[in-house]
């Protein structure tokens, strides 16, 4: 299973670029911090939160109960609010569940690459689809051959966008939205690209997956060499200025 990010039964995929954030720790020790529940002002619609600032298990701060599990776990880091995961060649899984498996929604996460993939792939986040032929039910993944962001919606990816300028130690927000009928990708809290595609396709036995693809003999494939912290999925396709709500601190 290579880069996947998106939906299963038809496809979409973009490339981003974003903002900067701030390299050494220094830097992030500056960092204001923020009340994020002014920054969530449409909680109806977070089926998902993670704060990520527990040190054993990755906890969902909505108190659905989505809580993640990891064979091999992160390193926690400083990140945009608290603390963040710092990931290698780790993983989490957060169990299928129905109000996971959003007809409409959106995924939204603040990342830094601790170092820039050139010649792999570094996929964020994804929800696992079980026996996909190699692809997910979304995806997203940097492309490191092309220097862009690519999203993918099923089995054939549409690849859209340019190449971005995207450096390592740098803090970046990334959002992907979706409906039955278009998907759209957000860097910094700005749309760089939107398409067309077809509903989504989720399984029960899939997952909800970060800081690597997940191949179908759960190995990780592709992992994301850096740091996510404040990652959120809704039951709905945000709106412009909600992302770019999301994307200020």
């Amino acid at each position: 299973m290579r880069l996947a990010v998106l939906v299963v039964a038809s496809a979409c995929s973009f490339r981003s670029g974003a903002p900067s954030g701030g390299p050494g720790d220094a830097a992030r020790d500056a960092r204001p911090t923020v009340d994020v529940s002014t920054v969530d002002a449409f909680p109806s619609d977070l089926v998902a939160y993670y704060k990520m600032d527990e040190l054993a298990a990755i906890i969902d701060a909505t108190g659905r109960g989505h809580d993640g599990t990891c064979t091999s776990c992160p390193t926690q880091a400083f990140g945009v609010v608290g603390d963040a995961y710092d990931f290698v060649n780790e993983r989490f899984d957060v169990a299928a569940a129905p109000d996971l498996q959003t007809e409409s929604g959106t995924v939204a996460t603040w990342f830094e690459l601790d170092t820039l993939p050139t010649t792999t792939y570094a996929c964020l986040v994804n929800a696992y689809l079980p026996g996909g032929g190699g692809a997910d039910t979304w995806q997203i993944c940097y492309a490191g051959p092309t220097s862009s962001w690519e999203v993918y919606l099923a089995a054939t990816p549409f690849n859209f966008g340019t190449s971005t300028t995207i450096a390592a130690l740098e803090w970046h927000h990334l959002a992907l939205t979706w409906t039955p009928s278009s998907a759209a990708l957000y860097v910094d809290g700005a749309q760089v690209i939107s398409t067309s595609c077809t509903p989504l396709e989720f399984a029960p036995a899939g997952s909800f997956t970060f800081g690597s693809d997940r191949d179908d003999n759960g190995d990780n494939d592709a992992p994301f060499p850096g740091k996510l912290d404040e990652l959120r999925l809704y039951d709905d396709a945000l709106a412009p200025p909600q992302i770019a709500a999301l994307a200020t601190l």
